[in-house]
């Protein structure tokens, strides 16, 4: 090997990244030509003075090939003769002596096998960084059903066609009438044009190709899947208590009657629609009955009670309160803000990828070893703790190994954008002493035990103020408030309501009796009953919080969901299904207007993956510390909850490709930019003098190196087969 020209600054960078990478450190070595060190003022000086000709470009696409095929030898390299084609480069080039036995020639070879050996180093640098683009660019997002799915699709598809034949026996037709009748009077209760031609949202008769457009085919699928018991449950998100119609079938058993599932699940389906009518003028009706009483409704003369009772308080719904009027103000919830501060946890990422990146190395550790690793790697102390346990009781060279993950771990630094917190305290939402503490080490964990408590404080005063404030203000100036006040509280009794309507009619008692259930579902929407307040009962907290609501927010009628316009399908799966939302792509961000700070801290891993893979997104780390699975409950009630097993495989595999590179992206990244500048150098300040004669001898090299891989792939596949 050459003596090394590099700065030692540079070298030791370049070796490090080598010992990180185990496939690497074996093959590639440190070398550089002996000449750059001579030439190197006269290359810069060429490349300041004129681009690389054109010929210089051609010798460059047939290096390159030289590079990619030596890159790929792994087997002795003897028949290779180098040694002669560098000898032929001496004699017809005379680009220096080659004199084998020179004493500064540590290497003990010719320039051009030196020469080679770099060009095959900065190969296999690039080659590592080329994977990881790669395994990006072939990332699939696909949905489609699931085979159980697909099998029930064709099982109501042979069943349909029966059904269509003139001998098929059709059901219903008497309860049918009957309940069609009650629909129509009920809807003919409501003033104006609730529903157009009422008595024609229903088919006149209930056969199955009348209403089979009602039938959502893949949320039916689905559940008739389940309850075949082809296929487990999708898990149930939220804490509402009322059955959708697809979880009362998968609550049927297997052997119910398929035209009677059918059949109720479509009339749900159409009835569901016009209910959403009738919700609409319940609504507007209470609505009216509420401004109308606005004036006795309310007492706020316990106020600050009411207050410290909603705010204190550990219900889900008082919780889900407090967070719904704090987005009011900052367009974003506490918990979304507190996803957005912590980012990624990087301390394990680093440390399961660590692990991912040498677990050759850990073979020979027993599984109880491995276990306990991976269970203590979401805390570097822990981790670190339970390392130097197992570090005590292994063989030396599993101890080596461990000593290698600990240097990994202590070394790994990730820089952190404070920009965000600047922002908060910009807008007033934290004080200089908060804006302090998420600036120090002791961030992650006053995140998870103390800011939800300084915020909440913070905030609370704030709503005290503007309740003052609006206390204060002269009579019918708050005419705006309680006008909000009485939707708010419209829009809470129709839910109550609407809670009560469902166990009228969903349930799998109502399928297997033949029972629509309908009429009663309707009653608890009587516009008379309505009128009177029948069946609605509000807490005098519901009433205050309601009141608070309408002083915060916005008027009802003027709040608009968010719309977003996702930059590529990663970012659109990444911001629906149900992990941490946080980074400059996460919705919050855009939700609060800080959608022009930074992406990345400079210099720092992510920032370096951005540059490499387009559209790259830190929320993906979700995804390789909890791989997806198909059904996962984190795409449940999204656009990719029906995610195939391909792309679930296809996703988790890219994902730990990318993070398990990730840190050690930087030093590849340094020792390709130093290896592409010392070789050019080189070719600019030496090459260049006879690029021609260059030019085809390395063409020579390049037939040599295809006859050695074609000889050396025969005679390993002949000792294979022995």
């Amino acid at each position: 090997m050459l003596t090394p020209t590099w700065p030692e600054k540079a070298t030791k960078a370049k070796m490090t990244m080598v010992d990180s990478y185990p496939d690497l450190r074996d093959r590639l070595h440190d070398i550089s030509p002996r000449t750059i060190l001579t030439d190197r003022q006269y290359g810069k000086e060429m490349r300041v003075r004129r681009r690389p000709s054109d010929k210089m470009k051609e010798y460059r696409k047939v290096r390159d090939e030289v590079s990619k095929a030596y890159e790929k030898i792994r087997y002795p390299e003897g028949n290779l003769k180098l040694d002669d084609l560098a000898r032929e480069f001496q004699w017809k080039l005379s680009l220096g002596p080659y004199n084998p036995n020179r004493s500064r020639m540590i290497s003990g070879k010719s320039w051009l096998e030196d020469y080679l050996l770099q060009l095959k180093l900065r190969q296999s640098v690039f080659n590592e960084i080329r994977r990881v683009q790669k395994a990006w660019d072939s990332l699939q997002i696909s949905t489609d059903l699931s085979q159980a799915e697909k099998e029930v699709i064709t099982e109501v598809s042979d069943f349909l066609t029966r059904a269509s034949t003139p001998d098929f026996a059709h059901k219903f037709q008497g309860n049918y009438d009957r309940m069609t009748l009650s629909v129509v009077s009920h809807l003919r209760k409501w003033p104006g044009n609730l529903v157009d031609r009422p008595h024609f949202q229903f088919p006149n008769v209930p056969t199955l190709d009348r209403f089979k457009d009602s039938i959502d085919w893949d949320k039916f699928a689905l559940a008739r899947a389940v309850q075949l018991k082809k296929q487990p449950a999708p898990e149930k998100i939220g804490d509402d208590d009322s059955l959708t119609v697809e979880e009362v079938i998968q609550k049927l058993r297997p052997d119910f009657d398929l035209e009677t599932e059918m059949h109720h699940y479509a009339m749900i389906k159409i009835f569901e629609r016009l209910l959403t009518a009738v919700r609409r003028e319940a609504t507007n009706l209470l609505h009216k009955q509420f401004r109308r009483y606005r004036a006795t409704l309310l007492d706020l003369s316990q106020m600050h009670s009411w207050l410290d009772l909603s705010f204190s308080s550990d219900t889900k719904q008082d919780i889900a309160w407090v967070e719904k009027i704090f987005s009011h103000v900052y367009h974003a919830t506490p918990t979304k803000l507190i996803e957005q501060l912590m980012g990624a946890p990087e301390d394990q990422i680093e440390i399961r990828a660590a692990l991912d990146r040498n677990a050759e190395s850990l073979v020979s550790l027993s599984q109880s070893d491995k276990q306990a690793l991976r269970d203590s790697s979401s805390d570097r102390q822990t981790f670190l703790r339970t390392l130097g346990e197992i570090r005590q009781h292994v063989t030396l060279e599993d101890y080596i190994a461990l000593g290698k993950i600990r240097e990994e771990i202590v070394a790994a630094k990730t820089p952190v954008n404070y920009a965000f917190v600047d922002e908060l305290f910009d807008v007033g939402m934290i004080d200089s002493v908060t804006q302090s503490i998420l600036k120090s080490t002791s961030r992650e964990n006053f995140l998870k035990t103390k800011f939800r408590a300084v915020l909440m404080s913070r905030f609370k005063e704030k709503v005290v103020v503007k309740l003052e404030k609006a206390r204060l203000e002269p009579a019918g100036a708050g005419d705006l408030i309680l006008d909000a006040t009485a939707i708010l509280l419209a829009e809470i009794s129709v839910n109550q309501l609407d809670r009560k309507a469902k166990n009228s009619y969903l349930t799998p008692e109502a399928f297997e009796n033949s029972e629509y259930g309908f009429e009663e579902a309707l009653s608890f929407y009587d516009p008379g009953g309505l009128q009177s307040f029948n069946n609605i009962y509000i807490e005098k907290k519901t009433l205050f919080q309601a009141y608070v609501d309408g002083c915060i927010g916005r008027h009802p009628a003027l709040r608009r969901p968010s719309h977003f316009d996702y930059s590529s399908k990663i970012d659109k799966l990444l911001s629906q299904i149900k992990i941490p939302q946080f980074g400059f792509r996460s919705n919050t961000l855009l939700d609060m207007g800080f959608g022009h700070l930074p992406a990345y801290p400079k210099g720092s891993p992510n920032e370096l993956l951005a540059k490499r893979l387009k559209h790259f997104d830190e929320r993906l780390s979700a995804i390789y510390l909890q791989p997806l699975a198909v059904r996962d409950w984190r795409l449940i009630d999204t656009p990719f909850e029906r995610l195939t097993e391909d792309s679930v495989t296809n996703l988790n595999e890219v994902t730990k490709k990318i993070y398990t590179i990730r840190q050690i992206l930087p030093e590849l990244e340094e020792a390709l930019a130093k290896l592409t500048e010392d070789i050019e150098q080189y070719e600019e300040a030496t090459l260049s003098r006879r690029l021609e004669g260059v030019k085809n001898t390395m063409g020579s090299v390049l037939k040599a190196l295809k006859r050695h891989e074609e000889t050396s792939m025969h005679s390993h596949t002949e000792t294979h087969v022995e």
